[in-house]
C-alpha cells in the first residue's frame, strides 16, 4: 500500500461482517472465465445471441439483431471489436 493510503481493515471488517476476500491472480481468473465461456458455448448462447447461417433458411439473426456491432455501440457508447475478441478467445496460454 502507498503511504497516502495505509492498509487498514475494510468497513466490513471493522463492523464484524467478515474478512477481506483472498486476492485473485490472473491465471485463476483466466481459468474461471474460460470455464464460463465453455459453458456458454456448450449451451449455444453465442449462436442464440449472434445468429447463425442455416443451409435451408439462410442467415438467421440472433437476439442482438442483424448487426451485433451496432447493438453494442448503441448500448455501451463505443465500438467493440467482436472479431478481435473472438480471435483472442482461441489463443492458448
Amino acid at each position: 500500500m502507498s503511504a497516502h493510503y495505509p492498509d487498514r481493515p475494510t468497513y466490513s471488517q471493522r463492523h464484524g461482517r467478515g474478512r477481506r476476500a483472498a486476492p485473485l491472480d490472473y491465471a485463476h481468473l483466466r481459468e474461471i472465465l474460460a470455464r464460463i465461456l465453455d459453458d456458454l458455448f456448450r449451451e449455444d448462447r453465442p449462436q442464440e445471441a449472434f445468429g447463425y447461417v442455416c443451409i435451408d433458411a439462410g442467415t438467421q439473426s440472433g437476439l442482438l439483431g442483424s448487426d451485433p456491432d451496432v447493438f453494442f455501440e448503441t448500448r455501451l457508447g463505443f465500438a467493440v471489436e467482436l472479431e478481435e475478441a473472438a480471435r483472442r478467445r482461441h489463443v492458448t496460454p
